[in-house]
Formats: structure tokens, C-alpha cells, sequence
């Protein structure tokens, strides 16, 4: 070993050995590492020739691969060592790498929506008082979960729900945009105490004609989301409040009346472009929200908390403005 060393045979080995070693990404070429934490569901795919082993200075270029039945949140985020990077046309670039890097992925969920208890897959059907899906339209009411995000109810009923928190919820999604279809009446009323109508971990859109129809009757809350709430047309008629993480928004002749005993509305902010808002019953307040504005259409708010001695009954929380 020694005389071979000597000789010059083996730096001249070791020479010709480091190109094989870099074409194979071998430990300890004088290069960087690119390594990933990702949730569920998440995938990160290399592009333009990159590979997850560099040179000092070259770039990395890479797409995130969302899987069938995963999907962004609102607050969906990719970061290398820490600090977000943003996409150019859905492809990452980490340039000029002189030191390992960690690509970081948050904030993708598992979309599922359950109806009635159910967990439904896209082109699934759930009859009325069925306790299971078909694929094939049933002949009277019906649900129907179009695509992961998008759930049609066709005079649909049910006094069944999904346990959670220590009641029962009609509907409820882990989806981050849930589209509500309505067509026909259609009516939720869960069958046991704390209950809940729909409750929505992302934003919901709810859509009807005049002719859709959308009762809730509740113990607990008639909706529920984490993020925004919109109303695009539709008549619903609630026995209980309706809430939002974010604003809600009421455009396209949506016509919504509430019977609250405690609380109408609570949100960060309500926006009220057309259609109808009738509150009435409410014994603590009709509308709780950072902000309301109403650019058109009709509001009626004829609340217990109008006439209440109390100053912590009121009709209307709102700062700072209405």
C-alpha cells in the first residue's frame, strides 16, 4: 500500500474515481444536500435535471405534487431552511447554493366530506335515510359529492350527522373550499343535543336559485367555517347562528332569515351586496363583527337585544363602523 502510494498509483486512482463518485451523488463529493420534510400526500418532483445533490453555486429547480384527495390550504407554504419561497409558474428555484438545504411544505389536507355520518368519495350518491353511497342517481333526494370540493343537495334530508366535538354535524369537510349546490328543499336537523348543520374547516360557497331551498334546525350552530362564507343565491332559513373564521359574504339574492336564540351572526366581517337578511330572537346579538356593510338589498334586524335594559344586550356589535 505504502509503495503504491509512493509510486502515485493511488492519488492518480482516487482522481479518477471522484468524477464516477459525483455522477452518483456520493457522500462527501465537495457539494450540497437538498432534503424535504412533507406532509401527507405531498410529493416533490425535480425538474430541469436537478438532482437532490449539488454543486457549490449551481441552482435546484422543483415542483410540489399535490395527490388526488389532498388539497392546499389558504395558508399553503413552501420554505427552504426556514424562509417561503415563492413559485414562477408553478416551478420552485433555490439559486446559488452554498450550504445543504431543507425544503419545508405546509398547511395540505386530506379532503373528505361526510354527509349524514357517511364519508363520501367524487361520484358517490347518498339517498335520503340511506345509511350507505351508490354510484348510481337515486330516484327521490339525494347527495351528491360532484367532486372533492363540490357537494350537490337534491331535496335532501337527514336527522343523522358526523359525531364530532361531542355532538352530531349534518355535514362536515376537512375540504379548504367547500361549494355547497343546492337544488330543490332540502332540510338538516340532527336528531340529539350540541348539533350542528355544517361545519366547513376551510371556506364554503353556498348556491341556489330562487327555488333552492336550505333549512337547518339545530341545538348548536346552523354553519359553521373556519375561513370565509359566501352566499350566492339560495333561500335558507336557520333556528340557529351562523359563523365564520373570516367574512361573510351575501351577493345574488340570497335570501337568509335566522331565529337565533343567543346569537344571529358572528364573523370578522359582513358584506351584504343583494338579496335578504332578516335576525330576529336573538337575546345577545343579532350581529357580531369587526365591520358591516350593506351596498344593497334589504336588512331586517328585529332582536330581543333591541328593547333590553341591559347595555350587554345589544342588536349589533360592530367596530368600527356600519
Amino acid at each position: 500500500f505504502t509503495l503504491l502510494e509512493d509510486l502515485g498509483y493511488l492519488p492518480r486512482v482516487a482522481f479518477n474515481l471522484d468524477r464516477c463518485f459525483k455522477k452518483c451523488d456520493a457522500c462527501g463529493y465537495g457539494g450540497f444536500k437538498i432534503t424535504t420534510n412533507l406532509p401527507e400526500g405531498v410529493t416533490i418532483v425535480p425538474v430541469n435535471g436537478s438532482k437532490s445533490f449539488v454543486e457549490p453555486g449551481e441552482s435546484y429547480f422543483f415542483k410540489v405534487e399535490i395527490a388526488e384527495g389532498y388539497a392546499k390550504t389558504n395558508d399553503f407554504m413552501v420554505k427552504v431552511n426556514g424562509i417561503e419561497i415563492e413559485d414562477d409558474d408553478d416551478v420552485y428555484i433555490i439559486e446559488d447554493i452554498n450550504e445543504d438545504k431543507l425544503i419545508l411544505v405546509t398547511d395540505v389536507v386530506k379532503s373528505e366530506t361526510y354527509v349524514s355520518g357517511v364519508l363520501m368519495k367524487p361520484g358517490d350518491y347518498l339517498a335520503v335515510g340511506a345509511s350507505a353511497t351508490t354510484k348510481e342517481k337515486p330516484a327521490g333526494g339525494y347527495a351528491y359529492l360532484e367532486d372533492y370540493d363540490t357537494l350537490v343537495l337534491h331535496n335532501y334530508s337527514t336527522s343523522a350527522g358526523y359525531e364530532i366535538m361531542g355532538g352530531l354535524v349534518s355535514i362536515y369537510s376537512t375540504d379548504p373550499y367547500l361549494y355547497i349546490c343546492l337544488e330543490g328543499e332540502n332540510s338538516l336537523t340532527p336528531a340529539v343535543e350540541m348539533t350542528g348543520g355544517i361545519l366547513a374547516m376551510g371556506s364554503m360557497y353556498l348556491y341556489g336559485d330562487s327555488d333552492s331551498s336550505l333549512t337547518i334546525h339545530t341545538d348548536s350552530f346552523a354553519i359553521q367555517s373556519i375561513s370565509d362564507m359566501y352566499f350566492w343565491g339560495g333561500v335558507y332559513r336557520f333556528n340557529s347562528a351562523i359563523g365564520s373564521g373570516g367574512c361573510i359574504d351575501i351577493d345574488s339574492d340570497s335570501d337568509i332569515s335566522i331565529s337565533a336564540p343567543v346569537l344571529g351572526i358572528t364573523a370578522e366581517d359582513v358584506y351584504i351586496y343583494a338579496g335578504s337578511l332578516k335576525i330576529t330572537d336573538c337575546r345577545t346579538a343579532a350581529i357580531s363583527a369587526n365591520s358591516i356593510a350593506v351596498y344593497s338589498g334589504y336588512v331586517d334586524i328585529c332582536s330581543a337585544a333591541t328593547g333590553a335594559d341591559d347595555d350587554t344586550y345589544y342588536a349589533v356589535s360592530v367596530e368600527p363602523y356600519i
